[in-house]
């Protein structure tokens, strides 16, 4: 009898688990980043799989190549072979591009509560204003950087220089250069300089734009500003600086004079570039915003954002919001950026935690947002960036004229957008 009722309850615990595993919704969710990027994401995902036991989170981190424009092909490619993704993380280079094709869904209809509104408040409003797309909230934001100029209090105390002040100028960064760059063995070849540019966006020749006033693109990203004289200054700075006060490292000897070898005074990077020198032993280091152009101009900026979105295909939106408001809790976006340092929260509540681990100025990350604006990133990013790219490297290179090749950039640039 006793054998009996253990076979029956045992059967009512296979059904039981049978039925609880029917009834149980799958959510997949893309990242850009295998590895500690999209382990990290999973760890969140499995606290809220003990929570929500009904709703199973895979969290799949994509390998590709081609910067941006790989990764955005990656997922085009394995939404158009079936694949069933429910959520996406996509920096800000990409959201347009997606939110113009209708592949996402706006969570306008997802943000009535208090508890989204309070979170919605803790976001600074050029961020959360950047994830909107003909009115529409289609994304909700989970790291960003700014670029700031990074800077070595070895070099800077050996050359017997005040480090870089709030409110500093490019040319305090020049006279800094100056006093850094130096043959240190006297061989009659310089082994250290003040300074570094490179024909990158981001990190490079966007931020040297921006901070004297020009832009590549217009507000509504449909027309180019290369040939403007702000634009066309910001560039040609950026080879003065190689050839002219002869204070950067040609773009080919940008190996050789490296920041975290003693051999590189100041570079323009993120928050990314910080775990790195930690991990190698590097603290001597300090941040400060980027140079303002003149003592009484304001400091310009831009941010990248990496952000999370609901596609329109998901079978289950209603769980993949649920799956989605969880990622951005205060919570998981601390546990996230404890485990994957290279960015910063979304939350300004969340600031302060950057106390806890160099550099000392961590404010400085946050000192251009109130005049910054998101990474030029309309439908055609990826053309536009190729042309950039190459239009500075031979500006870097001084293969021509500055002017000849912003000319040539932005009338092929025109092209792209108009459709040409």
């Amino acid at each position: 009898m006793r054998a009996r009722t253990r076979f029956f309850l045992a059967a009512i615990v296979v059904i039981f688990a049978f039925r609880s595993a029917l009834a149980q919704t799958t959510l997949t969710m893309v990242t850009n980043a295998p590895g500690a990027f999209s382990n990290a994401i999973q760890e969140i995902a499995d606290e809220f799989m003990k929570e929500h036991p009904d709703i199973r989170v895979e969290v799949i981190g994509i390998a590709h190549g081609g910067g941006w424009a790989g990764y955005f092909e990656a997922i085009s490619v394995r939404i158009a072979g079936g694949s069933k993704i429910d959520i996406i993380r996509v920096p800000t280079e990409g959201q347009r591009l997606f939110d113009s094709a209708g592949m996402m869904i706006p969570l306008d209809r997802y943000l009535q509560s208090d508890e989204m509104a309070a979170f919605l408040d803790d976001v600074p409003p050029a961020l959360l204003e950047s994830l909107r797309y003909n009115g529409e909230l289609y994304w909700l934001p989970f790291e960003f950087n700014t670029v700031v100029m990074h800077y070595n209090t070895s070099l800077v105390d050996e050359a017997g220089a005040a480090y870089p002040h709030d409110g500093w100028t490019r040319h305090d960064m020049l006279e800094l250069a100056r006093k850094i760059t130096a043959d240190t063995n006297g061989d009659g070849i310089v082994d250290r300089y003040g300074v570094e540019v490179r024909p990158e966006g981001f990190a490079g020749y966007v931020q040297w734009i921006r901070a004297a006033g020009g832009d590549i693109l217009d507000e509504s990203w449909t027309r180019s500003r290369l040939n403007e004289p702000a634009t066309l200054e910001g560039l040609q700075y950026m080879r003065d600086l190689i050839w002219e006060h002869q204070v950067a490292p040609r773009i080919d000897d940008l190996g050789n004079y490296l920041f975290g070898n003693d051999r590189l005074g100041m570079y323009a990077r993120g928050r990314w570039e910080v775990p790195g020198l930690l991990a190698s032993g590097f603290t001597h280091f300090d941040i400060q915003h980027f140079p303002l152009w003149e003592a009484d101009a304001p400091l310009y900026g831009h941010f990248g954002m990496g952000a999370n979105g609901i596609l329109r295909d998901s079978e289950n939106p209603d769980a993949a919001w649920e799956f989605l408001k969880y990622l951005s809790s205060a919570e998981s976006l601390m546990k996230f950026l404890q485990a994957v340092p290279t960015g910063l929260p979304p939350l300004r509540s969340l600031w302060p935690a950057l106390a806890e681990t160099p550099p000392n100025n961590w404010q400085a990350f946050f000192k251009a947002l109130p005049n910054a604006v998101p990474v030029y990133s309309p439908p055609s990013y990826p053309d536009i960036q190729r042309i950039m790219d190459q239009a500075v490297l031979e500006a870097l290179n001084d293969q021509a004229p500055v002017r000849a090749l912003v000319e040539r950039a932005h009338r092929q640039i025109e092209a792209v957008l108009s459709g040409e």
